[in-house]
């Protein structure tokens, strides 16, 4: 599960319109720094202002607010901050590192390296794709990758 603030937005805004977009980030950059009981007061304020446009994105900061709970520190203590991100990098270098992932690891990087280059050629952007997005995220819950993963 992604927990580097700066990508969790990234991965909001896919779920939002242009227009939207910068509110949105601006809304859930709130969120990240706060304490506990204040992130969720904020997230509250997140749902009740965007859950009716956007209820996968209430959904998904939840969650990651429901696991960063365990781990997080007081707000103003960068020392612990940069420790606990060093060790979370530790960890996720232990875990790219195991040999069993490593085919299936090559394969989607081919797939997404595949994929990446042709996007190089579409010009038009495809129409509705941030609605169809959530439709699905909604009528498939489970089933679709999780945002940073795409």
């Amino acid at each position: 599960m992604q927990r580097c603030i700066v990508h969790l937005v990234r991965a909001a805004r896919k779920y939002t319109t242009e227009t939207d977009g910068r509110d949105v980030a601006a809304d859930l950059k709130t969120i990240a720094p706060s304490a506990v009981l204040e992130a969720e007061e904020a997230l509250k304020a997140f749902g009740a202002k965007w859950d009716g446009k956007y209820p996968t994105l209430g959904r998904q900061w939840r969650e990651v607010e429901r696991h960063r709970h365990a781990v997080r520190v007081p707000a103003g203590d960068p020392q612990s901050d940069l420790h606990d991100q060093r060790a979370r990098q530790r960890r996720d270098s232990d875990v790219h590192a195991q040999p069993e992932a490593v085919p299936e690891r090559r394969a989607l990087e081919r797939v997404y390296l595949a994929i990446h280059e042709a996007s190089k050629k579409w010009t038009v952007p495809t129409v509705g794709r941030k609605a169809a997005l959530n439709h699905f995220a909604i009528v498939f819950e489970g089933r679709l990758p999780p945002p940073h993963a795409t």
